[in-house]
């Protein structure tokens, strides 16, 4: 059978609707009220996502964003460590460029469009490279309905018949409090996905953060873990694992290396035995560091 133009594009369109996050969330008995929020991304382009890719693009971005009245460049440049006046200078014209921020000549500051949304933005970037990077189905800011969480989910993505839940935190690590991990904890009880990511565009964990956790009344949601435990290969990335199936990815060596690492991992030595692993000493000489929970 020969398949027209017409024929593929109707094909790949009942395919993509069958396989939208919002369709696998109805099969699921699932009420979605609606999806992603465009009008609040900073900027919706292919030159964007690749700028967002940069760590310090998106510091700068956040610093500009976070500001009610816009910040100098002096400003900037005191709150960015490890950047070059020069760098910043260059960083900020593309993003000027892109037309993602603006400068008021007046006051000598750069400002953020009123209408955007920086936290949304970060959603839609994780969504994108679960479909760029992972070549996934992905949608983010998600609403659920008649769910007791409150049914709010930051990205869910299909990666062939895994359901992933991620909740994203583009703010300071420290204003991260057990409220938040336990309203993650409870959606992820709630939808039931093959697992789920807990990203914060950070550099690392903190003790501090490592210590709410021990806070958290683990036994009402899923079975429970010590803490974050760190598991890192050479070359590969960074995550961090509290049980078999909830992960925790920062921007530690790089964000996006650490996401596919966790899910090679989770492909690797969790989907094959579910809770019942290889073994801690099996999976530890596929890593360059393993850290092992007491037991």
């Amino acid at each position: 059978m020969i398949l027209s133009a017409m024929d593929t594009r109707e094909m790949m369109s009942l395919f993509n609707d069958y396989y939208s996050i919002e369709n696998t969330l109805r099969r699921r008995g699932l009420d979605v009220k609606d999806g992603s929020q465009e009008n609040k991304v900073i900027q919706i382009t292919e030159k964007f996502y690749y700028l967002f890719k940069s760590f310090s693009f998106r510091r700068i971005l956040k610093c500009i964003y976070e500001a009610n009245k816009g910040v100098s460049f002096d400003g900037l440049l005191n709150n960015i460590s490890n950047l070059s006046s020069d760098s910043l200078n260059k960083k900020l014209q593309l993003l000027l460029d892109e037309d993602c921020i603006t400068y008021n000549s007046e006051n000598k500051v750069y400002e953020k469009y009123i209408k955007k949304n920086y936290s949304v933005t970060f959603e839609w970037f994780i969504s994108e490279v679960f479909k760029r990077e992972l070549k996934g189905i992905s949608n983010y800011s998600i609403k659920i309905l008649n769910l007791q969480c409150g049914g709010d989910f930051d990205v869910i993505s299909r990666l062939e018949d895994l359901l992933v839940y991620v909740e994203c935190k583009s703010g300071n690590i420290s204003n991260i409090n057990e409220g938040d991990i336990n309203n993650f904890l409870y959606r992820f009880k709630e939808l039931v996905p093959s697992l789920a990511l807990f990203i914060i565009d950070t550099d690392g964990l903190t003790d501090e953060f490592k210590a709410k956790f021990d806070l958290v009344d683990w036994e009402t949601y899923v079975m429970k873990p010590n803490k974050p435990y760190k598991r890192r290969r050479k070359g590969r990335g960074i995550f961090h694992e509290l049980n078999a199936k909830i992960y925790i990815i920062t921007n530690e060596s790089n964000l996006i290396s650490n996401i596919k690492l966790t899910i090679n991992h989770y492909i690797n030595f969790i989907k094959p035995y579910a809770f019942i692993q290889p073994g801690p000493n099996s999976i530890a000489k596929y890593y360059d560091e393993y850290e092992q929970q007491k037991t």
